[in-house]
């Protein structure tokens, strides 16, 4: 998540490591045979190329990628021999986005190993989705489903909450609106890709709102009533904001490179 969000004593894996590690896989991955690289290629998103934010990204840069720095313009006869703007290397990109899917489908499998696999990969996919629209590490979003449903789509709470993330319809019908998508009822809660939306746009209106993730999670639970009148400090110590980080930090640790 967010570098205020980091558990306590951990911290996103330094510059030199993660290149060292991207290095490594990179080497491995040339020597793989061509089946073996189709097959990497074929564990991102319908063999997409996009960088998704990474907790190493998003704890140092924020919840956006870093802007290039606009190139000095070059005299005509320069800038016609001017080589190429270097291009992000496809490998690494490839190994990074493969590596979270890896990591959240391993993370679901546990949470549920009753769910198909087919609907495990709908959720790793609405999960990296969503995290990289909203700036939040993939593994704090899976936090929150563990606690919210345990990674049930279809799971309803006594209160009304549906899916997932455990959003109520009235609450769901409203971020849709806001968001601009069609609303399909609370039966379409159980979709994992529209749950996840609503539910982290939800949580990011909620940070909009207070100015703070801690106070927004404590109203994610609670309710922004109820959460209004916490400061900081007393948000941190709220059950549900503890039981969501301790889980985070878990799966951390449990998902280190």
């Amino acid at each position: 998540m967010k570098e205020a969000l980091l558990p306590e004593g951990l911290a996103a894996p330094s510059a030199a490591d993660t290149a060292d590690a991207l290095a490594s896989a990179r080497a491995a991955l040339r020597g793989m045979s061509r089946r073996a690289r189709r097959a990497v290629v074929a564990a991102t998103l319908g063999g997409s190329l996009a960088v998704l934010l990474s907790p190493v990204l998003i704890s140092k840069q924020g919840s956006t990628l870093p802007k290039a720095k606009p190139a000095k313009p070059l005299p005509a006869p320069q800038a016609a021999a001017a080589a190429p703007v270097e291009r992000p290397d496809v490998v690494d990109q490839i190994l990074e986005s493969a590596e979270t899917r890896a990591k959240l489908f391993t993370a679901i499998s546990q949470c549920r190993p009753s769910l198909g696999e087919r609907q495990r990969w709908r959720i790793v996919d609405a999960i990296r989705e969503e995290a990289e629209r909203h700036g939040y590490d993939p593994l704090f979003v899976m936090a929150i489903i563990e606690v919210e449903s345990t990674c049930s789509p279809t799971a309803n709470s006594p209160r009304g909450a549906v899916g997932l993330t455990q959003i109520k319809p009235s609450t769901a019908r409203e971020v849709a609106k806001d968001l601009g998508l069609p609303w399909g009822g609370a039966n379409a809660l159980v979709q994992p890709n529209l749950n996840i939306r609503l539910g982290l746009g939800y949580l990011a209106q909620l940070e909009e709102k207070f100015g703070d993730p801690y106070v927004a999670m404590a109203a994610y639970n609670l309710g922004p009533e109820k959460a209004s009148r916490m400061s900081r400090q007393h948000a941190k110590r709220a059950r549900y904001v503890k039981k969501v980080l301790a889980r985070y930090e878990g799966l951390l640790v449990e998902h280190a490179a």
